[in-house]
């Protein structure tokens, strides 16, 4: 809806790919008819990406695996080298709060999106 965008980041962030799906039919009647079916699926979803989170360690398979996902990621989906090397974190994955997101990378590259990576001086009412 707006005519210009601008997604102002004082470092580029790990972004992954989130696996999101429609849930099935039988997974809605559960949620609707099962005393506790939704928790017990959140609480699974919980763990399965804590499980992976908590194995984060800088040099391991699993940070090697993330980085590569995400690096994947950003090669895949923008084109523009420059924005690239912008997107892409000089930190080590895990350093910092990783992004789950199925299209946050794309909507980077829409025309009327400027990404601007300069730190921010100041706070006004109406400019950054």
């Amino acid at each position: 809806v707006a005519e210009k965008v601008y997604s102002v980041q004082r470092s580029a962030t790990w972004v992954l790919p989130k696996p999101d799906r429609p849930y099935t039919a039988r997974e809605r009647w559960l949620f609707a008819h099962v005393p506790f079916a939704k928790k017990i699926y959140r609480t699974r979803l919980w763990l399965r990406s804590e499980s992976n989170i908590a194995v984060i360690e800088n040099g391991s398979d699993k940070t090697r695996e993330f980085k590569a996902l995400a690096l994947n990621l950003l090669e895949s989906t923008v084109a523009d080298e420059e924005l690239r090397a912008r997107l892409t974190p000089d930190h080590p994955l895990g350093c910092k709060r990783l992004v789950f997101s199925p299209d946050f990378i794309a909507t980077l590259t829409r025309p009327n999106v400027e990404v601007v990576s300069s730190p921010a001086r100041a706070l006004r009412a109406r400019s950054l």
